[in-house]
């Protein structure tokens, strides 16, 4: 085709969407390939859809992040408008899943990755994108980048209603419950969108399928959808249940942001390597208890956050022997005193680490709130014993300890793989005082120890302060 509008060329058409057509352009000026989004003719005489599409260039050229489209510019001639982006040569997702049936978890859970770090970005400058769908995420060549497209459908979070009231936009197979219901959305009813995605992902089919839209609707507001580790047994369950708990009716029952689903993402990825992401057997009880699919889900990606450093030195974080003893658990309910006992005969014994485990999972199973603080300080004094004596680093001991759960362990991790390892250990031990696990003399004590170890002077006279008083022989 030979054409052209404003500053680009258009050589030929790349797609065509509900608002427009997308064409691949070159910019002679500098000499490099765009799209080129035009609005369709026919909407070009409509004010409303005009606005719409003003509203699309605008609200999408303040995200600049690697995975969403960059905005270039804006153009407005007599009887066309159209917007220049960045071109990514590639392929959109939905073309990948035509021809690859169930990817790989892990390659699903780091497509995901990539849209949530998209949607995280967007999100916190109050841009919700209201038509997450594969033909929506490109991946480019090469690279295998994921990038999201088409921000057409998205609203700035504080600017004005464009739409009537009534009036639906969106995929059915992809639209939120809240969003079929027309009510306020916020980010996570982008999340629910991208569940839908993973699920495909995971087991190359939709959570829903019905015969007329209207039907398709009512399956999103009512039906309980299939477990994906169900439908495909390479999917292990907390994959599985992550990507449940995104199409939770309730947006309160997902995650609450785009980047707590990040950190659990990340916190699965990290365990690839391991084929069993189960719970030891004692966190597993405390997540039955557990009143959300959230809060399990979370809890079962503690053990995957915290298996990036594999020297096996005691601690058993992703198997299924739990460290606590059978007659130690009546019926699946923790016997305290006797737990507990067994723990201080660990330490007693200068087995610091497994002590530490058997406080660990004493508190968090322990029904009193009296016996939860004894336990967590037990398991701090052992904290303190594990850094002082041991020939590890202090960070590399938190990462094999289960008091720090995925959530808050992947932001630390991220600091010590960027160098900032001072600021890695800061951000662990606070988050161990907030928790009543340290005192803040204990924490100001390590962190003057840094990442490494003490000088063996000083190591040998904290090992005294912190022996229980009748053991100081």
């Amino acid at each position: 085709m030979d054409d052209r509008i404003g500053a680009f060329r258009l050589v030929r058409q790349l797609g065509r969407g509900a608002m427009g057509v997308v064409y691949l352009g070159y910019e002679d000026s500098l000499n490099r390939d765009v799209a080129v989004k035009v609005l369709s003719p026919d909407l070009s005489s409509d004010p409303k859809f005009v606005d719409r599409f003003k509203r699309e260039a605008q609200s999408a050229a303040t995200l600049k992040h690697p995975h969403i489209v960059q905005i270039y510019s804006f153009s407005q001639g007599e009887d066309r408008f159209c917007f220049a982006m960045e071109y990514v040569k590639g392929y959109t997702l939905r073309d990948l899943m035509a021809d690859s049936g169930p990817l790989p978890w892990a390659d699903a859970l780091r497509i995901t990755l990539q849209i949530s770090q998209a949607l995280e970005h967007a999100h916190a400058l109050g841009v919700v994108h209201r038509d997450i769908k594969p033909r929506n995420i490109l991946v480019e060549e090469g690279t295998e980048r994921i990038v999201v497209t088409d921000f057409g459908l998205s609203r700035v979070l504080a600017g004005s209603r464009l739409t009537k009231d009534g009036e639906l936009f969106g995929t059915p197979e992809y639209m939120s419950p809240e969003q079929i219901e027309g009510k306020e959305l916020d980010g996570r009813a982008d999340l629910y969108s991208l569940g839908v995605v993973l699920f495909e992902l995971l087991t190359a089919r939709l959570p829903f399928e019905a015969e007329t839209p209207v039907a398709l609707l009512r399956m999103h507001l009512d039906k309980k959808p299939s477990a994906p580790h169900e439908l495909n047994t390479q999917v292990p369950r907390e994959v599985g249940e992550l990507c449940l708990t995104l199409l939770s009716k309730r947006p309160e029952d997902r995650f609450e942001s785009a980047s707590e689903l990040c950190g659990a993402l990340e916190a699965l990825l990290l365990s690839e390597a391991e084929t069993d992401l189960h719970l030891p057997k004692a966190l597993r009880s405390k997540a039955k208890r557990s009143k959300t699919l959230r809060t399990r889900l979370l809890a079962g990606a503690i053990s995957a956050a915290l298996l990036l450093v594999g020297i096996g030195v005691g601690i058993h974080l992703a198997r299924d022997d739990s460290p606590l003893e059978p007659e130690e658990l009546e019926g699946g309910y923790l016997h305290f005193d006797r737990a507990f006992q067994a723990a201080q005969d660990l330490r007693n014994e200068g087995d610091y680490l497994a002590a530490l485990e058997k406080f660990w999972a004493i508190s968090a199973l322990a029904e009193k709130e009296k016996e939860q603080v004894q336990a967590k300080r037990a398991a701090g004094e052992c904290v303190v014993m594990v850094i002082t004596t041991s020939d590890l680093p202090i960070l590399q001991i938190l990462r094999k300890s289960e008091i720090l759960s995925a959530a808050e362990m992947v932001p630390i991790l991220r600091k010590t793989k960027n160098g900032e390892i001072h600021e890695a250990l800061a951000q662990a031990l606070d988050i161990l005082m907030q928790k009543g696990v340290l005192t803040e003399e204990e924490v100001e004590q390590l962190k003057v120890a840094g990442p490494g170890l003490p000088p063996k002077g000083r190591r040998e006279r904290t090992r005294l302060e912190h022996i229980p008083r009748e053991n100081q022989d």
